[in-house]
């Protein structure tokens, strides 16, 4: 299987960040995996999926897990620099990991000879045909039967719905900062309805993004912003502006602005309320919210784990059962926090670990072939 690899970092934090510095200021970084997917949907996108195979030595699991980021985000969230990478720490506790780029990243296309707009698009769309692609992919991959599904902010909304359609393909869910009921702090609440509202489509966040990346916590106002979503070094914070945004679209842009305005969790068409299918799941359950998420309150985020159904289920709070107490913990410091590595992987990765089972194999089952593989 070819493989694509690069230069890694430093694997400690103090040996990362001065690699950062010494760095210029904002510039994306290179990182590795151990294969980069190409998996069809249903309706001919194209998405690219990264695969961090277990690491030598690691006791390996049965289950692959599969992390899928949130709105406005891409697949660098789950591995940015170390030990910022959630990818490889559960790759080194055993798991097959696969992070997708959903579409409307600068990864993923649709179907080659279509006049579909890369930006036309709506959660629908991520949660009915590239998150089963993606969980189909991961199971061919591995020879697995069920997977874990790893859902950040918008990917946990995601797996929700993947849980209520392939439940017999899951081996547990994990949400973080997913709120079922949309109602983030006032301040954010304007500028989604100000994006919703914008001519262009889609709203260049990524270009605004990179622009601010070599100034960064460099102002009082930046420094503000900046830590509302996450406590994260000033260099890191420079790394994760120039490599983790992606453009906002307009049609989910607006998508989501309905859900804040109604309070409810809807498809684009209105016709499926989607935390009316949340009684019925009964896969394990990890929910973690965050003390100081201001896009994703706590009792947002509690609202999808109180509806669920799951007799196995567990809820944890970032800054009150895990983590400083006395610290307010952001929407990002679940994956790119200072406490991340120590507070939030160690959790994840245990909590899968006592519900995978070992794998009776290291290698994919007998006619399991990996998707296509590209450059």
């Amino acid at each position: 299987m070819p493989s694509a690899t690069v230069e890694a970092l430093p694997g400690s934090s103090r040996g990362a960040l001065a690699r950062l510095r010494a760095a210029a200021s904002g510039r994306r970084i290179a990182r590795s995996a151990d294969a980069i997917l190409s998996v069809r949907t249903v309706d001919g996108w194209s998405l690219r999926v990264m695969h961090y195979r277990p690491v030598e030595g690691a006791p390996v699991q049965a289950e692959p897990a599969v992390l899928c980021h949130g709105f406005c985000m891409n697949s660098h969230c789950f591995d940015l620099v170390p030990p910022w990478s959630m990818a490889r720490h559960l790759a080194a506790c055993g798991f097959h990991v696969f992070v997708p780029d959903l579409r409307g990243r600068r990864r993923s296309f649709p179907a080659v000879g279509t006049k579909c707009s890369p930006h036309d698009y709506s959660f629908d769309h991520h949660a009915l045909a590239d998150a089963p692609a993606v969980l189909d992919a991961a199971l061919e991959s591995t020879g697995a039967q069920r997977a874990f599904w790893v859902g950040h902010s918008m990917g946990g909304l995601v797996g929700y719905v993947l849980a209520a359609w392939r439940p017999e393909s899951l081996a547990g869910l994990a949400v973080l900062g997913a709120p079922v009921v949309l109602r983030p702090d006032p301040f954010f609440g304007r500028l989604l309805r100000l994006a919703a509202s914008l001519p262009m489509d889609p709203v260049p966040q990524r270009a605004l993004a990179v622009g601010l990346a070599p100034v960064a916590g460099a102002f009082p106002f930046l420094r503000q912003v900046s830590s509302l979503l996450v406590d994260a070094d000033r260099s890191l914070l420079r790394v994760a502006l120039s490599s983790l945004v992606e453009d906002m679209g307009k049609r989910i842009t607006r998508q989501m602005a309905h859900w804040m305005a109604t309070g409810r969790f809807l498809s684009e068409d209105g016709r499926t309320d989607y935390a009316a299918l949340l009684p019925s799941l009964r896969l394990p359950l990890l929910v973690l919210a965050a003390s100081g998420d201001r896009l994703a309150p706590p009792a947002t985020v509690r609202a999808g784990f109180d509806a669920a159904g799951a007799a196995d289920r567990t809820w944890l709070c970032l800054g009150r059962d895990l983590g400083d107490e006395h610290h307010a913990y952001g929407h990002g410091d679940f994956l790119i926090g200072r406490d991340a590595p120590v507070h939030v992987y160690p959790v994840l990765a245990r909590w899968l670990a006592r519900r995978a089972s070992p794998a009776r194999l290291l290698a994919p089952a007998a006619g399991a072939a990996e998707p296509r593989v590209t450059a």
